[in-house]
């Protein structure tokens, strides 16, 4: 399992992507679309998505979003950055 708090811009957009892991997201702050598989859904502050590793999904932010995404696995990409700022300091 791998988690991050990410902070989103308002009116940022990430395209439609897919990858091996599954998501869990809950939305602490903030409101953003959700654009998952074939459906769109508004996530409102307290909100929660869990995304199966089947689909693909993409986000649209309405407003600043603070969430903690959780991966499981964890994805190497974001370990090896993770690493990487290790060995800076």
């Amino acid at each position: 399992m791998y988690q991050m708090l990410a902070t989103l811009e308002p009116d940022s957009k990430m395209p439609a992507h897919q990858h091996p892991q599954e998501t869990d997201r809950p939305h602490l702050i903030g409101a953003n679309e959700i654009n998952c598989r074939w459906d769109a859904a508004r996530n409102e502050e307290r909100g929660f998505l869990l995304s199966r590793c089947q689909y693909s999904d993409g986000v649209e932010t309405i407003e600043e979003t603070k969430v903690l995404d959780t991966f499981s696995p964890p994805r190497d990409e974001y370990l090896a950055i993770d690493e990487a700022n290790r060995q800076r300091k």
